[in-house]
This record gives structure tokens, sequence and C-alpha cells, in this order.
């Protein structure tokens, strides 16, 4: 569970910060 929640919260901040860099 834990592991599977740290990827999910790293994947949405990579995404939000990809976002953030790309705009």
């Amino acid at each position: 569970m834990c592991e599977a929640a740290n990827n999910r919260i790293l994947a949405v901040y990579l995404s939000i910060d990809g976002g953030y860099i790309s705009g």
C-alpha cells in the first residue's frame, strides 16, 4: 500500500512538475 501510494504521489508530482516546465 505504501509503495502504491508513493508511486501515485510521485507520478502526479512529476506530471505537475513537467507541466510547469513545459508550460
